[in-house]
C-alpha cells in the first residue's frame, strides 16, 4: 500500500490488489479488499471478514483474524445501577401486559 499526501495535508491509502493475491483467511477466492487494521487482502465472504458501513459511504471491512483478536481486547463491564433500571424497566412492561 502507498500512502500519498494531497495539498490540503490529508492522507489517502491507495490500495494495490493484483490478480495473483488470494484471500489472507480462505486462500482459496481472490482478494478484494484490504483488510482496514492489518492490511491484508480479504475477499468479500462474510466467513472471512467482516463489513461494517463507514463515513462517506465507505465500508471499513476487518479480517476475522483482526476481529478476534480485537474481541479478545474487549472487557465485559456490568454497572449495578444499570442493570437495577433495566429489570425496573422490564418488570414495568411485564406489568402493563398483564393488565391489558
Amino acid at each position: 500500500m502507498d500512502q500519498v499526501k494531497e495539498d490540503n495535508g490529508d492522507y489517502y491509502l491507495y490500495n494495490h490488489l493484483y490478480a495473483w493475491e488470494t484471500c489472507s483467511e480462505c486462500e482459496a477466492f481472490r482478494a478484494k479488499d484490504i483488510c482496514q487494521h492489518c492490511s491484508q487482502g480479504v475477499c468479500s465472504r462474510k466467513k472471512c471478514c467482516n463489513i461494517f458501513p463507514h463515513k462517506n459511504n465507505n465500508q471499513f471491512i476487518v479480517c476475522n483474524t483482526c476481529s478476534n483478536e480485537i474481541e479478545d481486547n474487549f472487557v465485559l463491564v456490568i454497572k449495578p445501577d444499570e442493570l437495577r433500571l433495566l429489570k425496573q424497566k422490564i418488570k414495568g412492561k411485564i406489568a402493563m401486559n398483564k393488565s391489558s
